[in-house]
């Protein structure tokens, strides 16, 4: 797998066009088992054939059962330096119920080590919505990962996959999911305790201690073009979006045996660019700006986006505002980001 993922970087190194990276995510699985020569040698093949920025951030997804003192430090001499951790839960039994290989022991024992270290930044993910979770216990976890202070947290709602292990348990009722005004009440607890502590709520799962948003994730609500690297991994140039085979033998085989990248693309119209462009920064605090739609998209698109958000400003899902960083900007009222998702789609364009 290693060979056939320095063979892709090879392949696609013009994807980007020599743009310099200023970003690298190691995620989409468990990237923390991956041996420290394996590790190495992606990286010699990211060096050899990009230009990173000087300020590059360079993110790791890690659970925290693999995060030890000997890993920090040669993640680190390899340029790591942000970890996302998947914490989940600090509560046991919610940690068993979603079957993670880690205990809360082990969830301490890697806060207090990365925590300790001035020179990595660290994100946390939490779920909410999960069985047997309740607000005070919803509570206690954010008051407690506050309490170390990391650099980022994201906050997700449980999703049940359908062809899942959960997936059947639940459809077969042997496991009841808190209901949803219980989870709408959690995500709002979030915003309330994480607020108070100087967090800012950035995106809808995401929270930034001061400005230290995440640069990787942020450049994918900015629309900014990216290359993903191995099996499942998505790509976009702007104009076009691509995804690579999702399964692990066939996407070795075609890279190892035919010297190509098996995967499929779909070029994005100018509705397609200009839906997505409302999807993504109705997410954020950011919001929709009218002088970037007239200049991406034009002035018929912002005439249709004048009248389909006529009815949202009037009742206040939506929000119009002035500063001297943005200008005029729209944005999603932070009482809607629960139900983000059908309000963004009544806005797109669909004829």
């Amino acid at each position: 797998m290693v060979d056939a993922i320095c063979r892709e970087i090879e392949l696609r190194k013009t994807y980007l066009k020599k743009t310099p990276l200023s970003t690298i995510y190691f995620g989409g699985g468990t990237p923390s088992i991956i041996s420290n020569s394996n590790l190495e040698k992606i990286f010699h093949c990211i060096h050899k054939y990009f230009t990173l920025e000087n300020n590059i951030e360079i993110t790791l997804e890690a659970n925290p059962d693999d995060i030890n003192t000997s890993k920090l430090d040669h993640w680190k001499s390899m340029g790591i330096n942000r970890l996302s951790v998947g914490l989940q839960s600090l509560h046991q039994e919610e940690l068993s119920w979603m079957n993670r290989a880690h205990d809360i022991s082990e969830c301490y024992t890697a806060l207090e080590l990365i925590s300790s270290d001035s020179d990595m930044e660290y994100s946390v993910d939490l779920i909410f919505g999960v069985h047997l979770s309740t607000i005070q216990s919803w509570k206690e976890n954010l008051k407690i990962i506050c309490s170390y202070m990391p650099n980022h947290i994201s906050c997700y709602a449980l999703t049940v996959e359908p062809n899942t292990a959960l997936f059947h348990t639940v459809r077969k009722n042997k496991e009841n999911l808190p209901s949803d005004d219980l989870s709408k009440d959690q995500f709002y607890l979030a915003d309330e305790i994480l607020g108070t502590h100087g967090y800012d709520h950035y995106e809808i799962s995401n929270y930034a201690l001061g400005d230290q948003y995440a640069k990787h994730n942020t450049s994918y609500w900015k629309s900014k073009p990216y290359l993903g690297i191995g099996p499942s991994a998505h790509s976009f140039d702007g104009f076009s979006r691509s995804w690579n085979a999702a399964n692990n033998a066939f996407y070795m085989n075609a890279i190892l045996d035919e010297n190509k990248v098996l995967n499929k693309s779909e070029d994005l119209s100018l509705r397609d660019q200009y839906n997505e462009y409302l999807m993504t920064r109705l997410r954020t605090k950011w919001g929709c700006s009218p002088i970037e739609i007239v200049q991406q998209f034009g002035d018929d698109y912002f005439d249709h986006f004048q009248v389909s958000i006529s009815h949202f400003i009037q009742n206040g899902t939506l929000e119009l505002l002035e500063d001297k960083k943005m200008n005029r900007h729209y944005i999603l009222n932070k009482k809607e980001w629960i139900v983000a998702d059908q309000v963004i789609s009544e806005l797109f364009l669909i004829n």
